[in-house]
Formats: C-alpha cells, structure tokens, sequence
C-alpha cells in the first residue's frame, strides 16, 4: 500500500515538473522578451500596437508612447505596443543633442513668400448646379 502512495506521488511530481519546464519557464521568457522590447523602444522606430495600427515613434514617456501614423500623432499605453518592425538607423550625436528645432525668423518667412496662385472663376455657373435632382 505504501508503495502505491509512493508512486503516485512521484507521477504527480513527474507531471508538475513537466507543466513547469513546458509552460510557466516558456511563459516567463517571454514575459523577459516583452520587459525588454518595451524598454528598448526609442523615437524613430517602426512599431506594430496590438490593435495592428503601424507607426513610429514620436515620442517615449514613462508610461506612453506617442505614435505618427502618417500625419496623426496618437498616444498609446507602452504595453500596447505588439512588437517593434524595425529600429531607428540613425542614433543621436552629440551635435545633434545641441540643436534645437525652433523656427527661425527666416524660415516662416521663407514660408509665407510661397504663395499659391488663385484658381480663376469661370462665369458658368451651369457646372455649379447640382444635378441630382434630376435623377429618374
């Protein structure tokens, strides 16, 4: 009788063993992966959120990120970000750490010289109307 407790114990312990080499050790490591991912993001990279909206990174706060996606800056929660596509190529400099991105002075001028020629109006004012009550 002994032996048979014996040995069920040991299978128990056999199968606990196993679920942790196979599923919690896997489990964790990719918790480790995720840990580091999120830690390693910098602007410039070209993510993937969970939600699969592509952009890169604008911005990288503690908690968030903000995100251009072609225009449209949105701002995500860091642990929505699902992986990240492609890293920065360029890293910063110390030169580039000196400069500012402000406007100068030239540079709204340079701006507000071009200007954009007027569309001349035509005098029909057929091509104005709208047809669409002439439907049948």
């Amino acid at each position: 009788m002994d032996s048979n407790i014996l040995i069920t114990i040991l299978m128990y312990g056999g199968i606990f063993f196993v679920f942790y080499w196979f599923v919690i050790r896997k489990q964790k490591k990719k918790a480790t992966e995720a840990r580091d991912m999120l830690s390693s993001m910098g602007v410039g990279d070209k993510v993937m959120t969970i939600g699969g909206l592509h952009g890169v990174i604008d911005e990288v706060n503690e908690k968030t990120v903000v995100l251009d996606c072609e225009g449209i800056f949105l701002t995500f929660e860091r642990n929505a970000i699902r992986q990240i596509i492609e890293k920065a190529s360029l890293t910063p400099t110390e030169d580039d750490n000196n400069e500012t991105n402000t406007l100068t002075e030239d540079d709204v001028e340079a701006d507000v010289e071009e200007v954009v020629e007027p569309v001349e109006e035509s005098g029909d004012e057929s091509a104005l109307q709208d047809d669409s009550h002439e439907r049948d």
